[in-house]
């Protein structure tokens, strides 16, 4: 039963594999589609199945090409259309299905796109004399857009065969050589090369015969572009052709070849020139006018009077003298020409150049240090106080100058300057100058209105009078007005401390007795918590109400305090409380 069922199921599997056989069977398959040239319309049948549509599923296609199907009474015709551009075999795999997407046919195809054979034209034969210049040329197109190469050979036969390379002869054109009578063959071989690969054709060749004619006479055909000259300028032939007649009646235009003379003219006026060639001479005029005075040379007669410097001193060109060689001769100079470097910035010897025209000559001078000097100051740092009122003495903290030398050398400077004005007496924008070693910068401020002081209030009267301290003298401000006024304030001090020292050794016990019960007073006030001695003086008046003979003690301390104040204030120092009289 397993073997009859096994046999039924291998039946079935062969029928199914030879069904696709089948269906393929009336197929036509083209594998190798051969050669065809690049640049040429391409319409190739690749292959015919019954039905279906052909698209390429493998490979690559040349570029322009694509395949098309076209459905004839035949079946379905599957062609390889386009014009292939780049040379190469191309292998590529097309697959047939139909419109459900069911594929019925795989076709493999192999494809040799060659290069594009040139199409070559060539230039006419050539009969031409000794000495003639003589171009044969071919002209070469491709359908591929491939790139061309040419090589040219010359032969005794006409023919492209057994010909012999021209060295160097690689261009479309070739200048052929006609020093020799006799008759040559040229042929062309240009090579189209695309994409790696390589078709070659020869031209057709090019017949060349050189003659030797008689020559009759020569004339001149084209005057040179140039017609008008200078003395000493050379004759330019640019432009000149000459017409060479032979006996044979033929004339030919020569451009090359001939000989001039005067090549160079020397003579103003009207000068004619010579053509010569092969043994037959003509004239041409040109016009030689007198020539421009030319500077050819230069050269010191005498050096300048002064050849040692300092380092940033300028050149002194006195009694420098140079002889000018000119195409006309040469003269002495002692001006009109130009030195460099005009300022002597470098130490040691040091060559200066000098132009007169286009020409130029030397000469070397000693160039020493130079002298370090302050060549310049200016305020790099503000001073840190720049807020003024009017009357306020200006304070140069924090200010920095910057100190420029004649070397270029540069160093900052915070002390040794001096401001004017130090005393800022006017308000608004003050412009302060600031000197240093004989140099001066300046920079500005701006000064405020002075404030006005408010009086102080009056305290109020007290019932015990105490003593005034001491006013401070109104020492005057420092100035610039010189040792008068030092003199006047040490003078002033000194009076001061001698009053105050006759008003001590004068009343020595008073003052002492003032100040211990002073100090008494002060003592029992903080004891009390009391803020002042008037208060400590009321505490202990109403303390004494209440703690019986402490009262009488302290009534007799303010009685003295009283007696001394009375004493102190009888002395001829006091005017009155706030003003002294000396």
């Amino acid at each position: 039963m397993n073997k009859r069922f096994l046999s039924l199921l291998l039946i079935i599997l062969l029928l199914c594999a030879a069904a696709p056989c089948t269906a393929f069977a009336d197929n036509t398959i083209i594998a190798n589609l051969g050669k065809v040239p690049a640049g040429n319309y391409l319409d190739q049948l690749v292959g015919t199945t019954e039905t279906g549509t052909a698209s390429c599923v493998g490979g690559t296609l040349p570029a322009g090409c694509s395949v098309v199907t076209e459905q004839k009474s035949s079946g379905a015709c599957h062609y390889l259309r386009g014009t292939p551009m780049s040379a190469g075999i191309y292998e590529f795999t097309l697959s047939v299905s139909d419109g459900n997407g069911e594929q019925l046919a795989t076709l493999t195809c192999s494809l040799t796109v060659t290069p594009a054979e040139p199409s070559l034209t060539v230039s006419s034969n050539v009969s031409c004399f000794l000495g003639d210049a003589v171009t044969v040329s071919v002209k070469a197109t491709v359908a591929d857009g491939g790139s061309l190469s040419y090589r040219w050979f010359s032969s005794p036969y006409n023919s492209t065969s057994n010909g012999t390379f021209i060295e160097g002869a690689t261009g479309s054109s070739l200048q052929v050589s006609t020093s020799a009578v006799g008759t040559n063959y040229y042929y062309c071989e240009v090579t189209n090369t695309n994409n790696g690969s390589s078709t070659s054709v020869l031209s057709p060749t090019i017949q060349v015969s050189v003659s030797e004619p008689v020559l009759s006479s020569i004339s001149i055909n084209t005057m040179p572009s140039t017609k008008e000259y200078k003395v000493g300028d050379t004759l330019n032939t640019a432009g000149l052709e000459i017409v060479a007649k032979y006996s044979n009646g033929n004339s030919v235009i020569i451009s090359s070849g001939f000989e001039v003379s005067p090549t160079t003219l020397n003579t103003a006026g009207t000068q004619n020139i010579t053509v010569s060639y092969m043994g037959k001479t003509c004239t041409f005029p040109v016009l030689v006018a007198e020539a421009e005075q030319v500077v050819e040379s230069i050269l010191i007669v005498s050096e300048p009077t002064k050849l040692e410097y300092t380092v940033g001193e300028w050149l002194d060109t006195s009694g420098l003298k140079l002889r000018i060689q000119t195409n006309k001769g040469s003269f002495d100079v002692t001006t009109g020409f130009s030195c460099f470097p005009n300022v002597l910035d470098k130490e040691g010897s040091q060559t200066i150049t000098v132009n007169y025209g286009s020409k130029s000559t030397a000469f070397t001078v000693k160039v020493l240090p130079a002298e370090e000097k302050i060549e310049s100051i200016s305020v790099k740092s503000m001073p840190t106080k720049l807020s003024y009122s009017a009357g306020d003495r200006l304070d140069t903290s924090g200010m920095v100058l910057e100190v420029t030398m004649n070397t270029g050398k540069t160093e900052e400077v915070s002390t040794g300057f001096s401001c004017t004005p130090m005393l800022l007496e006017k308000e608004g924008r003050q412009q302060i100058t600031v000197s240093y070693q004989g140099k001066t910068c300046t920079f500005e401020l701006v000064v405020s209105a002075a404030a006005e002081q408010t009086p102080a209030p009056e305290e109020s009267a007290e019932p015990v009078e105490t003593p005034q301290a001491t006013p401070k003298p109104d020492i005057p401000r420092e100035s610039h007005t010189g040792a008068l006024v030092v003199v006047i304030v040490i003078a002033a001090v000194v009076a001061l401390a001698a009053l105050g020292a006759y008003v001590f050794v004068l009343k020595y016990d008073k003052i002492q007795q003032f100040f211990d019960r002073f100090g008494k007073g002060r003592k029992q006030s903080e004891n009390k918590g009391d803020p002042d001695v008037r208060d400590n003086a009321d505490g202990g008046s109403r303390a004494g109400s209440t703690a019986g003979p402490d009262n009488s003690t302290d009534s007799k301390d303010n009685e003295d305090d009283l007696d001394f104040l009375k004493d102190l204030s009888n002395l001829d120092i006091w005017d009155d409380r706030n003003n002294p009289k000396h």
